[in-house]
């Protein structure tokens, strides 16, 4: 089987929300996302690739990027917790304090851990690579999406796929 992995790294706050410890306060890490992706049956493109690299940037994490990277993202609860709060005028007048345009807040409909975003990731990777795939091209899998959580001095991931990898 021929597999391609590819990195990238986005800087992006969030918050436990019920969890015990500090992860419940609002902090931050710089996030590493690993994806495999293989071809079905050794089928290499016309080139000898399992994909171009420059199109699962593209399509992936350009995305990635544009989406989350230094953003804060709250989870499921967060968005009720703060009905009266997140109206765009009080965002507004918060990022008028900070002296920044704008806020960049993203909700997601679970509680952000490393597993549940690496699910999330998967899920839209494979959306965005079937969509990016040209009628009748060769089928691609995604193998799994590894989120790193903190990288120094320790690394620290969670990994998802919906079958066994190894």
């Amino acid at each position: 089987m021929f597999r391609i992995v590819k990195t990238g790294c986005i800087d992006m706050a969030h918050r436990i929300r019920g969890h015990e410890g500090k992860c419940r306060f609002i902090h931050g890490h710089t996030w590493k996302v690993e994806v495999s992706v293989s071809c079905v049956n050794n089928s290499l493109n016309a080139l000898g690739m399992v994909i171009d690299f420059g199109v699962l940037k593209k399509e992936f994490f350009q995305w990635l990027d544009d989406k989350f990277d230094h953003s804060f993202v709250l989870g499921q609860g967060d968005e009720e917790d703060l009905t009266s709060f997140s109206s765009h005028d009080a965002f507004t007048r918060l990022a008028s304090a900070l002296g920044v345009d704008k806020l960049n807040v993203v909700f997601l409909p679970f509680d952000v851990t490393a597993e549940r975003f690496a699910q999330y990731l998967f899920k839209e990777c494979v959306v965005r690579l079937n969509k990016a795939r040209a009628a009748g091209a060769r089928p691609l899998t995604v193998d799994y999406i590894r989120v790193y959580e903190s990288l120094h001095p320790n690394e620290s991931y969670a990994e998802y796929s919906p079958n066994p990898v190894r």
